[in-house]
């Protein structure tokens, strides 16, 4: 078994039970709270100061692929915070109405969470989360604050391996999205003592 994949398997089984039940948040706060130590994307530094980069750089690392239902990954693109839409952050979105966006994850996470806003042409956003295998996990559909502003959040953890998750502009428009978290929380202290020993011995033999 490669290391990255046991690592993946021990932080899985280390990760404690009473953070595991199925939430939706939509704050941020709360998020993090049950889901400490998630890797973030924000994005920043990548698109032409004023302007943006199509298609963006990818994958991502912890790796995730952003791309339409499709996997075609030609119209994601990042804009820098002073390109015209006046996001207050740099931002990844998707080049193109109506078309929903698509995260998928290799190895799968336990947890996901992002800054959603739907600009020009409506608010409204459906976010599903599927299983490795396809299955739905969750499904919300709700109304974003303000098309770029990105004042409305979205997570979903307990809801057991997560394979994608796919946010579609129900009311027309495009996707953006930033803050980006993803991964598995980081387990307790005693565990992540345990594997760093583990580790270490690996490295000492």
């Amino acid at each position: 078994m490669k290391r990255k994949t046991f690592l993946f398997a021990v932080l899985l089984a280390a990760y404690p039970a009473s953070l595991a039940s199925a939430d939706v948040f939509f704050d941020r706060v709360s998020f993090d709270l049950e889901n400490p130590g998630l890797p973030i994307l924000d994005f920043e530094g990548i698109a032409p100061k004023g302007g943006f980069i199509e298609p963006a750089p990818q994958p991502w690392a912890p790796s995730v692929f952003f791309s339409d239902p499709d996997g075609d990954a030609s119209s994601i693109a990042i804009a820098d915070s002073g390109f015209f839409f006046g996001t207050p952050t740099d931002a990844l979105f998707m080049d193109l109405f109506d078309v929903p966006l698509l995260a998928t994850f290799d190895p799968d996470v336990i947890a996901v969470g992002f800054d959603i806003a739907i600009g020009f042409g409506g608010l409204a956003a459906t976010v599903k989360v599927f299983s490795p295998e396809g299955g739905l996990l969750a499904s919300e559909t709700f109304d974003t604050e303000h098309e770029t502003v990105f004042t409305t959040f979205i997570g979903f953890s307990g809801f057991g391996e997560i394979g994608s998750v796919l946010i579609t502009p129900a009311g027309g428009g495009f996707v953006l999205i930033d803050n980006y978290a993803y991964g598995i929380p980081m387990p307790g202290t005693i565990a992540l003592l345990c594997v760093a020993g583990f580790f270490g011995r690996r490295r000492g033999r």
